[in-house]
């Protein structure tokens, strides 16, 4: 244990996989991070991006981030629930700069494209340039297709009222993802509607993984936290498990 605890900062010293000790590369390599964005956040994989009661009328919006991509969840003005990469098509450019708010459209400040609440594009400043006839110069070439040039559009279902999204064009309808058991306990906390109360955000500095794993670790529970024990919520006698 000793050993292989002092040599894991050592990029030369390969870990190898075992139950002694933490492979601590997981949560620092780039690489590692980097696949993980793509494999899980931007796979195939429905993502939890908020609730209906966060966007009750149309051209309501809220922003959120999936894995690292941040996104724009929002009511479109037919009433439907529309979630876009917060990226403007041009340059990549935040859209939304804004928390939350209510809109008829979507406007990148830096060289104002401008998109309706679906993610098409609907306009472009000086996109047929500046001047006219022969003395027109700039402005964007006579083939540009508007309709290939917009938002990044994700696929959404909506569930007892909790909107979930997916980069993903083959992962499976979300009811078949979720499963009869989550689907059952899902529908045993939410089948009576929910009314927003208000908002609370933490920021932690951190991989993604430490905050997941803590919340799955109930080993900690009865030690670090005495009201488990002070109101019997949780007693060293009881069975764990994490589902």
């Amino acid at each position: 244990m000793g050993n292989s605890m002092a040599t894991v900062f050592d990029e030369k010293v390969k870990w190898e996989p075992g139950y002694t000790s933490v492979p601590y590369q997981v949560y620092t390599d780039p690489d590692i991070y980097a696949e993980e964005q793509q494999k899980l956040f931007r796979g195939d994989m429905w993502n939890f991006v908020g609730i209906e009661a966060e966007i009750p009328n149309k051209g309501d919006y809220v922003t959120n981030y999936i894995g690292d991509t941040p996104v724009i969840m929002l009511r479109d003005l037919e009433g439907a629930v529309q979630v876009l990469v917060n990226r403007c098509a041009h340059r990549g450019n935040l859209v939304c700069i804004h928390k939350e708010g209510n809109t008829s459209e979507l406007t990148c400040v830096y060289h104002n494209w401008r998109y309706d609440l679906q993610g098409n594009l609907k306009s472009i400043a000086f996109g047929k340039g500046v001047g006219k006839g022969a003395s027109r110069t700039g402005g964007m070439p006579d083939d540009f297709d508007y309709s290939k040039n917009g938002m990044q559009r994700l696929r959404v279902e909506v569930y007892l009222g909790i909107v979930f999204a997916t980069f993903s064009e083959t992962v499976e309808p979300l009811a078949d993802f979720l499963g009869d058991e989550m689907r059952e306990n899902m529908e045993r906390l939410f089948d009576r509607g929910m009314v927003l109360l208000g908002t609370y955000s933490q920021y932690m500095p951190n991989n993604w993984k430490l905050y997941m794993e803590n919340t799955r670790d109930s080993y900690h529970a009865s030690i670090l936290h005495a009201f488990q024990a002070t109101f019997r919520i949780n007693r060293l006698s009881m069975k764990g498990g994490i589902k």
